[in-house]
């Protein structure tokens, strides 16, 4: 790996990483598994595996579904791993969190990187050269270069040529700005009788000025919180004018050695210029056999920022019908683990990922989180298998839809009022180190209440136990192996109740989006499955 890629110990953080590995988890495991990891400031150390088992020791036994702490880690680096990850993990005032992922070209298999990813890049080669100290004026350089990744204006996400020799000239350049930033006693004293004249608000207003992108609600609140620690505003004794001085030097400094290397590099930094000798660079998204586009990325559309769906063009469409000269297309390959798909951000800066998985997501959430079959009184179940099916009616009515926002909320009806449900829920059972059989998986069908709501749930035991059998990752079946076949039977009973429902996962299996959902020889990134498609 390049060094730039390479994030340093000191700019990793344990909130970020805890943020992670919750965000990966269902939502209703999560609860009571924030404040577990202590000194969430420090930094990780080596120490992702040794935090996860920490996690899982802790959860009172919710988190089985996700095997060892070492697979767990393995999905999460997959999951996180993906341009722009820091919107989702990190706050503002926090170090970008995660290596840069570079890609291809189609063409000549050249690496490229996000021009978002460029801004990590910088702050990677700050640490190279010294760590601001203190901490605070780290957190404010954080500050500062995400805002300026944000008011960059990126209508949607371009990519430039990864160049370690471009990057050590660039380094080079940042050395010599921050050999300039010496501090000078006049500018000291010019400070001094400057500061000494202003209120505590135009003091906040001086720090707020480094900043070139106007703060949402939660960023101010988040920044006038750390000003306040930054100057000890919060304690019974303010600072004196010489203290406040320093630490605006401290921060001004670095901040004007960062804007010049922004300033210099606009190709880097900016969106692609008209007089920019730079190619457009468009993603091909690859998916198994599948190549395709984002509309809204190959046409120049008003895109609603607001819409939950994105649109494809295949990539033959697109050589057909489009003109490429000048286009360089960028190979982004669909990643999933055994649980989530890796999030791709949209010409909005959301996150989406395909409609097949936002599908299988919600309903492993049914399934494993909220229990809803455990719970359905079995004459409830057909309304609500009909709610189910209206709410995805849009998946089989539009073949085009293929991106789907990962925080899309489809209601389900304000269900809990209208059904009858049983609030009495079992928890998949613990399997024996020398495993499970076929009999157990009925059997277990049965403890858990199922059978109830799926009388033939049973008949499903065998074919699903033959494929998770050969999919295992350790010599005998375990508990997790226990949750996917669980999981697989319900929802085979769910997709025979729901026949356009059966054909929309059917249709994306013969479209090839599903190559790597399926029980076949190439399977998810981890050599995990997803569904028994059959």
């Amino acid at each position: 790996m390049s060094k730039f890629l390479e994030i340093p110990i000191a700019a990793t953080s344990r909130n970020s990483f805890r943020t992670a590995v919750l965000c990966y988890m269902l939502e209703e495991f999560r609860p009571g598994l924030y404040h577990i990891i202590r000194r969430p400031e420090d930094p990780l150390e080596g120490k992702e595996k040794e935090l996860i088992q920490l996690l899982i020791d802790n959860s009172n036994n919710k988190l089985r579904m996700y095997g060892s702490a070492e697979e767990l880690l393995e999905n999460v680096n997959i999951y996180k791993d993906f341009p722009g990850n820091h919107k989702l993990f990190s706050r503002i005032s926090e170090p970008y969190p995660f290596s840069p992922k570079t890609f291809t070209s189609l063409k000549n298999d050249e690496k490229y990187i996000a021009k978002s990813d460029v801004f990590v890049i910088l702050q990677n080669m700050i640490f190279g050269i010294a760590i601001p100290k203190p901490v605070e004026v780290t957190k404010m350089l954080n500050f500062y270069i995400k805002c300026r990744e944000e008011n960059a204006g990126f209508e949607q996400m371009e990519f430039v040529k990864f160049d370690d020799g471009i990057f050590e000239k660039m380094q080079k350049r940042l050395e010599e700005e921050f050999s300039k930033t010496q501090f000078l006693p006049a500018e000291y004293q010019q400070h001094i009788e400057e500061f000494s004249r202003l209120s505590k608000e135009e003091i906040f207003g001086k720090f707020k000025a480094f900043l070139p992108h106007t703060l949402d609600f939660n960023q101010n609140w988040e920044f006038e919180n750390f000003l306040k620690t930054l100057l000890n505003f919060s304690q019974s004794v303010e600072p004196s004018t010489e203290e406040i001085v320093k630490y605006y030097i401290a921060c001004n400094h670095p901040i004007k050695a960062l804007g010049t290397i922004i300033d210099e590099n606009p190709d880097m930094f900016l969106p692609i210029r008209e007089d920019s000798d730079q190619p457009l660079t468009l993603r091909v998204f690859e998916d198994g056999d599948q190549k395709f586009l984002m509309e809204d990325e190959v046409f120049e559309t008003d895109f609603d920022e607001n819409s939950i769906y994105l649109f494809i063009i295949t990539m033959e469409e697109v050589l057909e019908n489009c003109d490429i000269q000048d286009v360089e297309f960028i190979r982004y390959p669909i990643t999933r683990t055994k649980h989530r798909a890796t999030p791709i951000q949209g010409p909005s800066g959301k996150l989406f990922i395909l409609a097949i998985d936002y599908f299988f997501e919600f309903l492993r959430d049914l399934i494993h989180g909220k229990k809803i079959f455990q719970r359905l009184k079995p004459a409830d179940l057909p309304n609500f298998l009909d709610n189910l099916n209206g709410i995805f009616q849009f998946l089989y009515r539009n073949e085009d839809i293929h991106f789907i926002r990962t925080d899309t909320i489809l209601s389900l009806d304000d269900i809990d009022d209208r059904l009858s449900f049983s609030y009495s829920t079992r928890d998949v059972s613990d399997v024996n180190p020398s495993g499970f059989t076929v009999q157990d998986l009925k059997n277990e069908l049965d403890h858990l209440g199922l059978t109830k709501n799926f009388p033939e749930i049973q008949n499903y035991a065998e074919k699903v136990y033959s494929e998770v059998g050969k999919n295992k990752k350790e010599r005998f079946l375990r508990t997790c192996d226990l949750f996917d076949a669980v999981e697989h039977c319900q929802l085979m009973c769910i997709l025979e109740r729901l026949p356009m429902l059966k054909k929309f996962v059917h249709r994306e299996k013969d479209q090839g989006y599903l190559t790597s959902l399926c029980y076949r020889k190439v399977t998810t990134n981890t050599g995990s499955i997803q569904l028994l498609v059959y």
